[in-house]
């Protein structure tokens, strides 16, 4: 995969306005704050989730969404397109990772022959040292074997 670096969404967000990763930590980094963000899941979303975590989340106060369009308006469009089609409650309606790929934000980044082979267990492993780098609190990403 060719790499861009700059193009993270973090980036992408700061390079296009100085408080907006900011902002987005904010509003993803608390569940109540993605659902200010996201709205309210429906009780289709909540179809395949375990009755605790339903019980949770039906918890008022019911809120809609927001657009990303009026919250990020100097992101470009395809970005937070595919934004919308990743954050989805319920896993079944997100878009797929081959489908990620072949987005018209992303499409001209992804050449599958050169994509570096890793196992899944080399993969897990990349995921939890992200998830590390950006843990507000040391130690609070906890690694599971």
């Amino acid at each position: 995969m060719k790499r861009y670096n700059n193009l993270t969404i973090p980036n992408m967000l700061r390079d296009n306005d100085d408080c907006s990763m900011s902002c987005f930590q904010c509003k993803v980094n608390v569940p109540s704050q993605l659902f200010l963000l996201l709205g309210s899941p429906s009780e289709e979303e909540l179809g395949s989730l375990s009755e605790k975590a339903k019980l949770y989340l039906r918890q008022p106060p019911y809120h809609g969404p927001q657009s990303f369009f009026v919250v990020f308006p100097n992101v470009p469009y395809s970005a937070i397109e595919l934004i919308n089609k990743m954050l989805m409650f319920d896993p079944r309606q997100r878009i797929s990772v081959e489908d990620v790929f072949d987005h018209q934000y992303l499409r001209e980044m992804h050449d599958i022959t050169d994509e570096p082979p890793f196992t899944e267990g080399e993969i897990k492993e990349l995921i939890y040292c992200e998830a590390l780098a950006f843990s507000p609190e040391p130690g609070i990403v906890e690694k599971k074997h």
